[in-house]
């Protein structure tokens, strides 16, 4: 039982001091503003002048040193805004307005509105083709907005076969052209078929050397060989003839060689002729001419056969296209043509020569090194321009960045007021808080004491009752 009463005592004696330093502690803050309320200050003010803004009067701050009280007087009236004048123009789809703007607080208002005069369009007329639509477009002079209506879809090649036949020195192949746009491409390469020879052997004579003639029988190609000139066969004598008759048995006697007049004179083999003897033959000329696919240039030679006088300068050289073009070129000094400069396609070549007269003709393709045989295929569907979104209203306000520097130092200067009340009123608060956890600690620490100096008195009691 005397367990249980010192118990209570010691909890009722905690609960007192506890409640005792709580009470102390609200009310401390209370009992000082009471004191200060009683307490009469003998103010020394001080002046501050606060200028009058476009938002807010002017005053005099008279504010004590000494305990912080304050108040205003001298009130002094508004400045008037000082606006500048900002000019937006009307556009096709927007409205035009001036707005006056206040440079000091940022105040503004807006007068003078035009509306939106809206678009003038200029029209267009795109005319479908194999491989684009048709369309007719509609463009603003003014804003250069756009947009496209009355879409006719593309139509699509119309292509018509042509064949060129192989000839001997030239490929055959297929021509596919487009009847509405012209466009074309070829396919079904045939290899040339070479030449077919038809020889004719030109004997020579006195005048004349003689050689081999070789024509070709399909374009009329020609080209000369195995030239020889009169009396280069050597002369062979007779060989004598078996003996008959009575005579056969003897021994036949075999004749000396013929001499003199006997043996007749050797052919002689003429010299060539040089000089005035070289002008007294008439001129004889031939065309031999080979192409040179891979290194572009056609290789002629215009020569007599009779003396070897070349006269390649005579031969002119017509390439025509199959659209008709013509190209006239002319051998160099030796005897080359170049056709590099000349587009791709198929031409006829055909060689003149000084009287007009056509030496030879054939059928000629200069072929791309990297030709591409497929079929183009057919264009993809355009896509149709849509027309262009009405520009959306600005959002926020335009004139944030003239007119808020001055509004957010207000504001500013006002939030550091009020942050400073607040830190006073927590550093009170936070003061009030210390001092109880103290008196908390110190209400423990003597009820420990009090409770271990109960229980020494009952343990020496104890001793002395045994």
């Amino acid at each position: 039982m005397t367990k249980i009463k010192n118990k209570i005592f010691v909890a009722l004696s905690a609960f007192l001091v506890l409640s005792v330093a709580l009470i102390f502690c609200l009310n401390i803050g209370n009992v000082k503003a009471f004191a200060d309320e009683n307490e009469v200050c003998e103010h020394e003010y001080e002046e501050s002048i606060v200028e009058a803004t476009c938002s807010e009067m002017g005053y005099t701050l008279y504010t004590c040193k000494l305990c912080g009280d304050n108040y205003k007087d001298n009130f002094t009236d508004f400045k008037e805004h000082n606006f500048t004048d900002i000019v937006i123009a009307p556009t096709c789809t927007e409205r035009g307005y001036t707005t006056h703007l206040c440079v000091e607080c940022g105040y503004y208002y807006e007068d003078n509105v035009i509306l939106p005069f809206g678009h003038t369009y200029t029209v267009e007329e795109h005319e479908v083709t194999c491989t684009e639509d048709g369309y007719t477009l509609h463009t603003c002079e003014t804003c250069g907005a756009s947009y496209v209506d009355n879409v006719v879809e593309s139509t699509g090649h119309d292509f018509k076969e042509k064949k060129v036949e192989a000839t001997c020195t030239a490929y055959g192949f297929t021509v596919h052209t487009c009847e509405k746009c012209g466009d074309k491409y070829t396919d079904s390469y045939v290899y040339p078929t070479g030449h077919h020879f038809e020889d004719t052997v030109i004997e020579p004579t006195e005048d004349c050397v003689g050689y081999t003639f070789h024509k070709c029988t399909d374009c009329s190609y020609t080209y000369l060989s195995d030239f020889v000139r009169s009396g280069e066969t050597p002369y062979f004598p007779e060989e004598p003839t078996e003996p008959t008759g009575e005579g056969q048995g003897e021994t036949p006697v075999i004749p000396e060689e013929p001499t003199g007049g006997e043996q007749g004179e050797t052919p002689v083999i003429p010299d060539e002729p040089t000089g005035d003897e070289q002008g007294d033959h008439t001129h004889l000329y031939i065309l031999f001419s080979e192409n040179y696919e891979d290194e572009k240039y056609i290789y002629i030679r215009y020569f007599c056969v009779v003396c070897d006088e070349e006269k390649n300068d005579l031969v002119q050289i017509a390439f025509t296209s199959e659209d008709g073009n013509r190209y006239n070129l002319t051998a160099d000094e030796n005897g080359k043509v170049d056709y590099s400069e000349i587009p791709y396609g198929v031409y006829e070549v055909e060689m003149f020569g000084e009287n007009g007269q056509t030496l030879t003709w054939y059928q000629l393709t200069l072929a791309e090194e990297a030709t591409n045989t497929d079929e183009p295929t057919e264009p993809q569907e355009q896509e149709t321009p849509t027309e262009p979104e009405t520009p959306s209203e600005q959002d926020g306000d335009p004139f944030e960045d003239l007119g808020g520097g001055f509004v957010d130092e207000i504001g500013d200067t006002e939030e550091k007021t009020e942050t400073a009340e607040q830190n006073k009123g927590n550093s009170g608060l936070m003061t009030g808080i210390i001092i109880v956890l103290m008196l908390l600690g110190a209400g423990a620490v003597v009820t420990l004491i009090l409770m271990k100096k109960k229980k020494n008195k009952e343990k020496k009691e104890q001793e002395n009752k045994e």
